[in-house]
Parts: structure tokens; C-alpha cells; sequence
């Protein structure tokens, strides 16, 4: 007997006796094909799928198929059957009594296209594709340390919650979760994850309750049965225009819906999304604590640098005046303003607060990038009055014989010998008369 969809087998099934009925043990129905398995064992191929068939309201009608690929005659397959060909069996049906339920054991499976739910998703795909919801530039990039999450997901107890919350505890003792709860699967799915988003949304506004990110997350599930909803057009165009960045973990290894595509960011289950939203806390205590310690090692180098050239001018005999004493008084302000803003005196306090850390930290390295602009200006200066430089543009000075500079006309007299130095060389010379500026 032939049967045009599972309604029709349901609907005949109804109407007869099982076990006196001989249509039953060679009949032919059309459905589309989920869960489809090879399952290897030794010489042999086991298969097992379902055919299914959507009958509204987030239903479905299901008949459980097994088969051995040495005895079923494929017909119409580019290779092998996979999930959302529709197709056509031929097989007789028996009853499982391990499992209580109905079952076919089948021996021919003949294509006949691809099912109505797969046309309908590559149809949702290519419009929604074409018109750039899909775009990575579209997409926002996930806060680095949330101060907050929002999920969605479903009731207390579920399996998806439950991994997601374990997670998020395990990876730091630090986090505000704030949990909206929606069905997760049937026809009520797509409206109530909606309404998480424009709650969350909502709320943006209130200190106490704004979220940094959006997670909607669910456990594992029937490929198609379960995850129909999250192909939902309505709700692609919902998350896509979210204002929160918004992160999909639903939990099937395969399969993708159309909210993988348009989410910020997608993972596969639960678990993965904590990872994706919360980093782990002893990794980043340890990152910061290793880029203080390398900061503050250049920070040392650095100054012991500059001060070897300042100390490098400030005992060359052509200098005098004040103007080492007045680089050394602005090189000891610049050192305690340095040591004022040391990230040490810091950290024991980002350490009970780590959210405030980077920050606090961010402000210290450009404060550390202006001193070092700072110091490079000071070494600069002081390279531009280098004594050496100052002679070669065609000045000279002059030592007494014993080698000292002579700064004042009072610290010679006439007939005293003298040694006048040039930028490339001396020359002897003999004080002939002197005489004093008038004031």
C-alpha cells in the first residue's frame, strides 16, 4: 500500500488492526529524513534514521526506520542519504517491544528531492544573506570583562542552563547573571526568546540591571525537531538588529541554524559559551601581574639609561652654571611622580577589584608613555647645550695652565699664560691686559 505522507499512515493505523493487516507488511511513505546513522560493526552497516513530518505548531510526526546497507536498495542518491533529503521507503512495519514503539524495516529508499523544512531554510538563508544580515562587519565583538550577562534560556533545571551556569562559576568567582526564561523549542520559541531581547533591551538603561551581553543557549536535541525554531525569520531579523552583542549556543555539533549566522558570535553548546563570554580569572590575574613586572623592568632600564647621560654632561669641565642642578631637581620631581603612579601600589587593590584593573592600568601605561616623550625631550636638551656641540659652532673657552675653566675675567691677570680651547684643538696664549664690564 502506498501512504503520500505519515498522515496518512497514522490516519490507516488508526483504522485497522496491526496485527491482521497485510498492508503494513509491504507499504511505501513519503516523509523527510532526520538522525540518519551508519553505524560500522564488523562486516556489516547498520542505519538508522527517522522520517518525520512537520504538521504545524511546532509538531512533528516521526516513524523510527532501520535498515543494513548490504540488503536496502538505494535509488537516486548522489552518495549517501543525509539529513533533509525527502525520500520514499519501502518496507514493512514491526513493533519494537524493547522500546515500545513502531518502527519500519526498511528495504528500498528512493529520492525524491529535499524535504520542505531544508527548502524552507535555504530559502530563509539565501534572503536573509543577500540583504547583508550575515555580514561580519555587521556583527559587534564581545566585551572583553562583562560586568553583566543576560541569558536566555530554558526553565530552572535544563540541561543547557545547568552546563552554562557550571561553567561561568568554575571559570571565575566573579560574574552577574541576569537569567530571562524562555521554551526553547515547539512554536512558542522564536516569540519568547524575542521578548528576552527587547527586555534586555530595555533595561539598557538601568545601572542595576543593563547587561553587556546577550547569551541564548539550550542543550542538545533532535536535529530538526528541536532546532526548527531557531531557523525562524522573524527572530533572525530580531537578533540581528539587537543593540547588545548578542551570542548563540545551541547545543548541536552539525547542524546550523539561521541564529548561528546572524549572532555576534556562535558556539556549538552551552559550555562553549561560557568560555566565549567570561575569561578564566587566574589567567588573567596572571597576565596582569606579568605585564606590571615587564613594564616596570623597562621602566628601570629606562631610567638608568637616562640618568648615565645626564651624568655624562654634568661632569664635563666646560659646563658651569646651574643648569645641571636644575635638570637633577626636575629629574628628581619627574622620579616621584614615576613612583607615585607605580602599578605595585596598585595592584593590591585591582587584585580585590578586578573588573577596575585594566582600567586603572590602560591610565597608567599613556601617564608612562608621556614620561617617556618627556625624558626623550630632556635628553634632547641637554644633547643640544653638549659643550662639544657649542664649540663646534665656532665658540671657544679658556683653562688656566693648571687646567681649570676660567668663567670670570677676575681669575686672570696680565702676563698669566692661558690655554684657549677650540672644537678641534688648543692654542697657547698670554694674557696681555684685562678689563672688567662696566654694570
Amino acid at each position: 500500500m502506498v501512504f503520500d505522507s505519515l498522515s496518512e499512515l497514522v490516519s490507516h493505523l488508526n483504522n485497522v488492526t496491526f496485527q491482521d493487516d497485510p498492508d503494513i507488511l509491504g507499504f511505501e511513505v513519503t516523509g523527510e529524513i532526520t538522525g540518519y546513522r551508519p553505524k560500522p560493526w564488523n562486516n556489516i552497516v547498520f542505519i538508522s534514521f527517522s522520517l518525520q513530518e512537520d504538521i504545524g505548531k511546532g509538531k512533528f510526526l516521526k516513524l523510527f526506520c532501520n535498515t543494513r546497507e548490504d540488503r536496502c536498495n538505494f535509488i537516486g542518491f548522489d552518495g549517501s542519504p543525509k539529513d533533509g533529503d525527502k525520500v520514499t521507503i519501502r518496507a514493512s512495519l514491526q513493533y519494537n517491544r524493547n522500546i515500545s514503539v513502531l518502527q519500519a524495516d526498511v528495504f528500498e529508499i528512493k529520492n525524491t528531492g529535499k524535504g520542505d523544512l531544508l527548502l524552507k531554510f535555504q530559502e530563509i538563508k539565501e534572503r536573509l544573506d543577500k540583504e547583508g544580515l550575515f555580514d561580519e562587519d555587521r556583527k559587534t565583538g564581545l566585551p572583553v570583562l562583562p560586568r553583566r550577562i543576560g541569558l536566555i534560556t530554558g526553565a530552572d533545571g535544563t540541561e543547557g542552563r545547568r552546563d552554562f551556569l557550571d561553567e561561568i562559576e568554575c571559570r571565575s568567582p566573579y560574574y552577574d547573571i541576569h537569567i530571562y526564561s524562555a521554551r526553547m523549542q515547539g512554536e512558542n520559541c522564536p516569540p519568547q526568546i524575542i521578548a528576552g531581547l527587547d527586555y534586555f533591551e530595555s533595561v539598557s538603561g538601568d545601572a542595576d540591571k543593563r547587561v553587556d551581553v546577550i547569551v541564548i543557549t539550550r542543550g542538545g536535541g533532535d536535529k530538526y525537531t528541536d532546532f526548527v525554531c531557531f531557523n525562524d525569520e522573524a527572530l533572525a531579523r530580531r537578533v540581528s538588529a539587537c543593540k547588545i552583542p548578542v551570542v548563540c549556543g545551541v547545543g548541536h555539533s552539525s547542524y546550523e541554524t539561521i541564529l548561528d549566522y546572524v549572532a555576534d558570535v556562535s558556539v556549538k553548546t552551552p559550555t562553549a559559551a561560557a568560555d566565549a563570554v567570561i575569561p578564566i580569572f587566574d589567567d588573567e590575574i596572571a597576565g596582569i601581574e606579568a605585564l606590571t613586572s615587564s613594564m616596570e623592568q623597562a621602566l628601570t632600564s629606562r631610567m638608568r639609561l637616562s640618568q648615565g647621560t645626564i651624568d655624562s654632561y654634568k661632569y664635563h669641565k666646560a659646563f658651569a652654571g646651574g643648569f645641571i642642578d636644575s635638570r637633577r631637581t626636575y629629574l628628581a620631581g619627574l622620579t616621584t611622580l614615576l613612583e607615585k603612579h607605580n602599578p605595585s601600589s596598585e595592584l593590591a587593590d585591582r587584585q580585590r577589584k578586578f573588573y577596575e584593573q585594566k582600567v586603572k592600568l590602560e591610565v597608567f601605561t599613556g601617564r608612562l608613555e608621556m614620561m617617556k616623550v618627556e625624558q626623550e625631550a630632556l635628553a634632547l636638551r641637554l644633547e643640544s647645550v653638549n659643550p662639544d656641540n657649542v664649540l663646534s659652532r665656532g665658540y671657544s673657552y679658556v683653562e688656566s695652565a693648571e687646567g681649570d675653566a676660567i668663567d670670570s675675567v677676575s681669575k686672570v691677570s696680565a702676563g698669566q699664560e692661558v690655554k684657549i680651547v677650540f672644537a678641534d684643538g688648543t692654542a697657547n696664549s698670554t694674557i696681555i691686559d684685562t678689563r672688567r664690564k662696566e654694570v
